[in-house]
């Protein structure tokens, strides 16, 4: 299991992700509208655990 939302947690999740360790869940905050358009976007943790 892994927790965190911004940028500099998205480092640490790769490591883990890249290692023998299994990380079976990414909790991270709900998706946050974003731009002029305010569509919802993920944090970065969000889309390094969708990639």
């Amino acid at each position: 299991m892994f927790a965190g939302s911004p940028a500099p947690a998205v480092p640490v999740l790769r490591a883990l992700l890249d290692s023998p360790h299994e990380v079976v869940l990414a909790i991270t905050r709900e998706d946050r509208p974003r731009g002029r358009g305010r569509t919802p976007a993920p944090t970065p943790v969000g889309e390094a655990a969708d990639a």
